[in-house]
């Protein structure tokens, strides 16, 4: 009979998935971005918004392409199976958001 691992707490995949987009952000454009990893309430699955001027100019899903394979390239493939959502934003994208909690 072959084992079954058991899940990483949530808490745990979180941080590591705002280090793995850090750092990679911070090597491949030399700033860091911001991340926010969000709890969906449903199956702990995750939300991610991650802000950066760097994305200025670039299509939406070329940034989702960039980060989605930063965290393909960083995380587990059971960790990356948590992540719901994930929308890259620039800062005046980020504040055009309503503030229901995002």
């Amino acid at each position: 009979m072959v084992a079954k691992l058991a899940p990483k707490p949530l808490a745990d995949v979180r941080r590591r998935i705002e280090r793995v987009l850090g750092d990679l952000h911070r090597k491949h454009f030399g700033i860091g971005a911001k991340v926010r990893v969000k709890d969906r309430g449903y199956k702990d699955y995750l939300d991610l918004f991650v802000t950066s001027p760097k994305f200025r100019g670039m299509f939406l899903t070329d940034r989702a392409s960039l980060v989605g394979g930063w965290l393909r390239e960083g995380l587990t493939r059971r960790e990356y199976s948590r992540i719901a959502s994930l929308l890259p934003l620039t800062p005046a994208e980020e504040r055009k958001l309503p503030t229901n909690g995002h």
